[in-house]
């Protein structure tokens, strides 16, 4: 219960970032509120990332969270290495 309490607060952090940033980048302040609400979600519904997680083909629900991570950062990582070349 206690890490659901600090993961909701961390995840609502984001979110209000992410709608005060909504002017400078839309489409970013969108992906970052969409995350943002799909973590919350699965921090308090842990048992439908597990289904999900199954129904792609992956054993537990925070495995599929780590992959999807893992995939998100690579894309901001392979942006931001562009932007700067």
């Amino acid at each position: 219960m206690i890490a659901q309490l600090i993961l909701s607060i961390l995840l609502a952090a984001i979110l209000l970032y992410a709608w005060t940033e909504y002017r400078r980048s839309p489409a970013v302040a969108v992906l970052a509120l969409f995350a943002a609400m799909a973590g919350v979600y699965f921090v308090w519904v842990p048992e439908h990332s597990t289904q999900l997680a199954e129904l792609v083909g992956i054993g537990r629900g925070v495995d599929l969270i780590l992959y999807i991570w893992v995939c998100i950062s690579l894309i901001v990582l392979l942006n931001l290495h562009l932007k700067l070349r």
